[in-house]
């Protein structure tokens, strides 16, 4: 590959991109619009607040939403295929399962399993992103925080997989989603304020 010079290098820095193309202003936006929503989320499944159903659902789909579009913006700024782009993009179609689920006029029993697939989805997603990429030989303190934020969003999607198979089974799966819900809304904070723009996200 042809040695880039230094002013191109500084060029694509002050441009928001890095040697590679990658956008990163627009991945840092993605990010904060996927925290937005994962903080929606949260809100929509915490039993804590007293606030009326058609309100939750309401925070559920804008949750959902935001994440979608956050993830395909991130996506969208990685320039070159990898597994960080491929995970990005299979985990906005777990968030779009997931609007769907809150949105398509179905059955208590088919929203629940669609949640439930919509969690493992992401969950796949986030794993690809994490464990597909090649590990970082000297990762910094940001890019380590960064990379437990991706971590606690996929302990979140697991949490919320297992609230819905509870339910299926009959049972109170709603401090499950909590926990889930809040665990993602944590990890993708930590995601965006740590992610330096410079290096991988994870």
């Amino acid at each position: 590959m042809p040695q880039q010079n230094g002013s191109a290098v500084d060029d694509a820095v002050e441009n928001g991109n890095s040697p590679t193309n990658d956008n990163h202003a627009k991945i840092i936006f993605g990010q904060w619009v996927v925290a937005v929503g994962t903080i929606f989320a949260a809100i929509a499944t915490t039993q804590r607040t007293t606030i009326v159903e058609a309100t939750r659902s309401d925070y559920s789909i804008y949750g959902n939403a935001l994440e979608a579009a956050g993830n395909a913006i991130i996506a969208d700024g990685i320039a070159e295929a990898s597994p960080d782009r491929t995970g990005t993009y299979i985990q906005t179609f777990g968030n779009i399962t997931a609007l769907y689920a809150d949105i398509a006029d179905i059955p208590d029993d088919e929203e629940i399993t669609l949640n439930i697939k919509a969690a493992l989805i992401e969950a796949l997603g986030t794993s690809y992103a994490i464990f597909g990429s090649e590990p970082l030989d000297d990762p910094s303190r940001f890019e380590t925080i960064s990379l437990y934020g991706g971590l606690l969003q996929l302990f979140g999607n697991f949490f919320e997989a297992f609230g819905g198979f509870i339910e299926l089974r009959g049972g109170e799966g709603e401090t499950f989603f909590e926990i889930g819900t809040i665990l993602q809304a944590i990890g993708s904070i930590l995601t965006a304020v740590f992610y330096e723009g410079d290096g991988e996200r994870f």
